[in-house]
């Protein structure tokens, strides 16, 4: 089973392309923090969503937005100037938005945000 879930903030400003047959697609890098490290480190993962959840994810959110994926994990390979590539990405099939990164806590009224640096036990 390929499935994938996680809770993080995005990385950096959000850029929609269309793709040559018309389909929106929406590269993000999501920051999700690593529970087990001891410095709070976090693990940041490329992801990729499509269509109109591409088109929203882009007018909704922006860097430092709180939001959860789900998905499946995807190797595709590249080539540019420097060579061929491979890379890891989360396919994202579904995304929910918690925030937007600038808000404060007060401005989200009674938004409860989930505390993702509690591990979930087994």
């Amino acid at each position: 089973m390929n499935h994938v879930l996680l809770v993080g903030r995005i990385t950096h400003d959000l850029q929609l392309r269309t793709t040559a047959s018309g389909k929106s697609v929406l590269n993000f890098s999501l920051a999700v923090p690593n529970v087990f490290s001891q410095d709070d480190r976090a693990d940041f993962l490329p992801c990729v969503i499509w269509g109109v959840s591409a088109e929203n994810t882009a007018k909704y959110c922006e860097k430092g937005s709180l939001v959860a994926v789900s998905g499946k994990l995807n190797r595709r390979s590249y080539e540019n100037d420097k060579g061929q590539h491979s890379i890891m990405e989360v396919v994202v099939s579904d995304i929910r938005f918690y925030g937007k990164g600038k808000r404060t806590d007060a401005s989200l009224g009674n938004f409860v945000i989930p505390d993702v640096q509690q591990p979930i036990a087994p």
